[in-house]
């Protein structure tokens, strides 16, 4: 007799739609697990710039303890091990610029959401079968999907909500710092000799993208050095990560050389500000 026919409960086994109904929901929090094992291991190996060691350790911890919940049908597990992916994924939306459109999260998200409503139905349905007797295990795919309907609904809600919610502090904190960026400009008596070749000449927006742009009159620009005027430019975009201005605006910013019509550019993004 294998292990899924002797599983009992009052006298009776566990029926078998309710036994591999658990297993979806098992797996992918083994499998977040193990993501939050080589994500943690990764960044104390030096693999990686991941710097937050110890909230990662806690998860993959969560999540082999929700894998063993689940497995041996709790309840509390299953409809936790929701509530934490939950998190997970929301999190992520709380820290500019969130996340963008993308066809494979969409997809790992609606499988992931589905196996973790089997998780819960067939829970539920085992306590219902100890406790009274009672096998609804027939029903476990309709009251999954009813469940799933719900979650993603909520889930997705919630996702475009933070999203809009995210996008109107944003827009609040850019006019804030269009107006700083304006003001200091009006303050600088430009243009600002940088060397014997460049001056910087006019600071201005392009959308969302600062634009610091520089005069060459000289060196022809294709034969310009830009490795050396990267230290000036990094410089540049390095005042707007120290007070995390780059990381909440998600600010893009370009330093332009220009020479008649022709330019060169180098461009900053936050990802910038790690080096």
């Amino acid at each position: 007799m294998n292990h899924q026919e002797d599983e009992y409960s009052n006298g009776a086994a566990t029926p078998r739609k309710i036994v591999l109904g658990r297993h979806p929901a098992v797996f992918v929090c083994v499998i977040q697990c193990i993501v939050y094992i080589y994500i943690t291991g990764s960044g104390w190996l030096g693999f990686s710039d991941n710097t937050g060691g110890g909230y990662n350790l806690l998860f993959a911890v969560l999540w082999a303890a929700m894998a063993f919940g689940i497995y041996k049908y709790s309840r509390a597990c299953a409809v936790m091990a929701l509530v934490l992916y939950f998190i997970d994924q929301l999190a992520v939306e709380l820290f500019p610029p969130g996340r963008s459109f993308n066809v494979a999260w969409l997809a790992g998200t609606t499988i992931w959401l589905l196996c973790f409503c089997h998780g819960i139905i067939a829970c539920w349905m085992r306590r219902k079968h100890k406790v009274i007797g009672i096998d609804d295990s027939t029903y476990i795919n309709k009251r999954t999907r009813t469940l799933y309907i719900v979650v993603l609904v909520l889930f997705h809600s919630s996702c475009l909500g933070l999203k809009q919610a995210q996008k109107h502090t944003r827009n609040i904190l850019w006019q804030a710092f269009y107006q700083s960026v304006m003001e200091d400009k009006s303050k600088i008596p430009l243009p600002i000799k940088i060397d014997n070749n460049t001056s910087l000449t006019d600071i201005y927006f392009d959308q969302h993208t600062l634009i610091v742009e520089h005069h060459v009159r000289q060196t022809k620009l294709a034969e310009l050095p830009m490795a050396l005027y990267y230290a000036h430019a990094k410089k540049l975009y390095s005042r707007y990560c120290a007070n995390d201005v780059a990381s909440s605006l998600d600010l893009k910013m370009i330093v332009r050389f220009a020479q008649g019509y022709e330019t060169r550019d180098l461009s900053f993004t936050p990802k910038d500000c790690q080096f």
